[in-house]
């Protein structure tokens, strides 16, 4: 193998074809849908020497049908650092991603950068579901241990339930007056759903000084279907969200563990 091998496979999967726009390209990749990765030039109107790159417009719809949203923090940010490696853009009224105009001797390297970055972006789809939801909770672990853990142990991954070791919450915080705080980090069905499942069965033990949080993600959380939020809102889980004021949740949770303010509350021994 060599380069002009490399070189004449590649193009061989090119294939151009004029369009009102400029040229419609189909490439040699393949998204994960398996559809062929398609590229647009856009020859800048009255500038016949200047074109940009851009996609068909339905790129982020066929993301947020795979879960991806760019609403939060850490996959706005993860969105927004991409597009800026790769010199792109997104236009929200157009609702599409392109690259700046470039004279047409600069196309070329152009197009392999815009080619990369919607290959890449594909990567966008590993910040959803799973790994979005990993994301948020270590975002909350951060913020727990930010403004608690001076005086509270963090447990992770326990059971707020004395005996009841299948109904594990994401954090568990307890007073020394018998207090305990059941979190949970809802970015999904599934945590949504365990929440549930921990208040119900705190009402078939007949648990006493336990109190149930689910933090969302934002205060319109992308991941829970309707019924399930309706069955939280109708539940005596608590419920928060994480985006905007924080402070304010730190206040909430010290209300809910019954701290005064200026008492001392410590980790449970």
């Amino acid at each position: 193998m060599n380069v002009e091998q490399v070189c004449k496979e590649f193009c061989s999967g090119l294939k151009a074809t004029e369009v009102p726009m400029g040229l419609a390209i189909a490439t040699p990749f393949k998204g994960e849908d398996g559809d062929a990765v398609s590229i647009y030039m856009r020859k800048q109107v009255g500038i016949e020497a200047r074109v940009r790159f851009e996609e068909d417009g339905q790129l982020l719809a066929k993301l947020a049908e795979e879960g991806f949203t760019a609403d939060t923090q850490t996959r706005s940010s993860a969105f927004s650092s991409l597009l800026k490696k790769h010199g792109a853009f997104f236009d929200e009224e157009e609702w599409l991603i392109h690259s700046e105009y470039v004279a047409e001797e600069q196309a070329p390297a152009a197009f392999l950068r815009f080619l990369e970055l919607m290959v890449r972006i594909d990567d966008l789809k590993l910040l959803s579901k799973t790994t979005v939801a990993r994301a948020f909770k270590d975002d909350l672990k951060e913020f727990l241990e930010a403004n608690f853990s001076d005086n509270f142990e963090i447990q992770e991954e326990e059971s707020a339930i004395d005996g009841a070791d299948n109904y594990v919450s994401d954090f568990v915080m307890k007073t020394l007056t018998g207090r305990t705080l059941a979190i949970y980090a809802v970015s999904s069905e599934v945590k949504a759903l365990e929440a549930l499942l921990l208040w119900q069965e705190a009402i078939r033990l007949n648990v006493k000084d336990l109190t149930i949080l689910a933090v969302l993600e934002n205060s319109k959380p992308q991941g829970l279907r309707q019924n399930t939020m309706s069955r939280l809102m109708n539940s005596d889980v608590n419920l928060a969200a994480f985006d905007n004021a924080q402070s304010d949740l730190v206040k909430k949770m010290e209300r809910q563990l019954e701290i005064s303010e200026g008492s001392k509350y410590h980790p449970e021994s």
